[in-house]
């Protein structure tokens, strides 16, 4: 478990900033050092929510790798993943409102794991993936890259490396 994350100063961060929206200033005028403290804090969470959720992502990267997929078959995973990621996104939103409404007894049951970092970086490189896939009919190139987007080929590739890494958090 990482000892670094201090559930009392993230709430005093949360509550701070709070209270600085309220009176239509930000934590990051008021005091830049602290902003990126909390940001840091935001993080940890965002990363330890994509790590309870591994066994979704693995198994979403696992249903889309099986059967040499198509275009059809990436673009529902495209739509599936990012949903997932979405979610989990909104989840910390909701988490720290939860957190300013009941205290700092929200945290007490809430563990980080030090592999949650680990992982969410593989979160984060799908994501990526997916935000930059082409699906233009007319490349027959297989691997080209440019402005516009990665190939498909390309793009399953990329999902599948990512995935013998991610294998490695399953508790299956």
């Amino acid at each position: 478990m990482i000892k670094n994350f201090n559930k009392i100063r993230y709430f005093e961060l949360l509550e701070k900033q709070d209270v600085l929206r309220n009176q239509n200033k930000s934590l990051f005028d008021e005091n830049p050092k602290e902003d990126s403290e909390l940001l840091s804090y935001g993080v940890i969470l965002e990363n330890q929510i994509y790590y309870n959720r591994k066994d979704e992502y693995i198994g979403l990267v696992e249903e889309y790798l099986q059967d040499n997929p198509g275009e059809a078959e990436a673009r529902l995973f495209q739509w599936e993943f990012c949903t997932l990621f979405k979610t989990d996104n909104q989840t910390v939103e909701i988490f720290e409102k939860e957190i300013l409404e009941e205290g700092v007894q929200k945290l007490k049951n809430f563990e980080i794991d030090s592999k949650s970092k680990e992982f969410s970086v593989l979160i984060h490189d799908i994501f990526g993936s997916c935000e930059f896939v082409t699906f233009d009919a007319k490349d027959d190139i297989p691997f080209r890259e440019d402005s516009s987007g990665i190939a498909l080929e390309k793009f399953r590739s990329e999902i599948g490396e990512t995935f013998l890494e991610m294998k490695k958090y399953s508790d299956k």
